[in-house]
């Protein structure tokens, strides 16, 4: 099975696809995928295809993804430089979500995937993240706003970060009440105050935040 983030130019009326990323030899799953670009196209987020879930070799379940930024020629759609963004401690998968419009701030979402004696997939963990680009420092979105003094957060898991200001400043994703057991939606400040707005969207799906390959 093959699934690879492409990226297609419309420069002088033809549409030209490129494959952002080859995924690395040896699993039975090569898989890429490109999530948001920059307002201007020369960044592209996404993620592609490392290992096998634990427990589950050949990839009935699907696979780990390891969060990556690309930068291409907004001219051309190459290829300039591929860079592997890491993962939360303690998390195996994780997916970049948006990028900012200088490419200097990414958000997205990790999860702790595991396949049981079952054949059944597990979700143990899951929250979403900022990295800067710059210093390279990867921050769950929590524990900004922790360290900010901010608790208008707390007895939510923002499990979802789904999209980033222009500039950086501003995230929102989707959060799941640990106290009714529903999905809603939160926008949080990185950098200067109010911190955190939500939730923003009344209650109303039953939540078990979903599994994205």
């Amino acid at each position: 099975v093959s699934h690879n983030a492409v990226c297609w130019n419309l420069e002088g009326g033809t549409a030209t696809q490129r494959t952002l990323l080859s995924n690395p030899g040896g699993l039975l799953v090569q898989y890429s995928r490109a999530m948001a670009e920059s307002r201007f196209g020369s960044f592209i987020v996404g993620a592609r295809a490392t290992a096998p879930i634990p427990g589950d070799p050949a990839m009935l379940q699907g696979v780990l993804l390891q969060p990556f930024l690309w930068r291409t020629s907004a001219t051309s759609c190459n290829e300039v430089a591929a860079q592997q963004i890491p993962m939360l401690p303690g998390f195996n998968s994780c997916i970049a979500e948006d990028v900012s419009k200088d490419g200097s701030t990414v958000v997205g979402s990790c999860s702790s995937l595991s396949v049981d004696a079952t054949g059944n997939l597990s979700v143990d963990d899951y929250e979403s993240f900022v990295f800067d680009v710059g210093s390279g420092v990867i921050r769950s979105i929590t524990a900004v706003l922790t360290s900010y003094g901010e608790t208008a957060h707390h007895g939510l898991t923002l499990y979802q970060a789904t999209g980033v200001s222009k500039d950086g400043r501003w995230a929102c994703g989707n959060a799941f009440n640990n106290t009714t057991g529903t999905s809603v939606a939160w926008v949080a400040n990185l950098r200067g105050r109010p911190r955190f707005v939500g939730p923003s969207i009344p209650p109303s799906t039953p939540a078990r935040p979903p599994i994205r390959l």
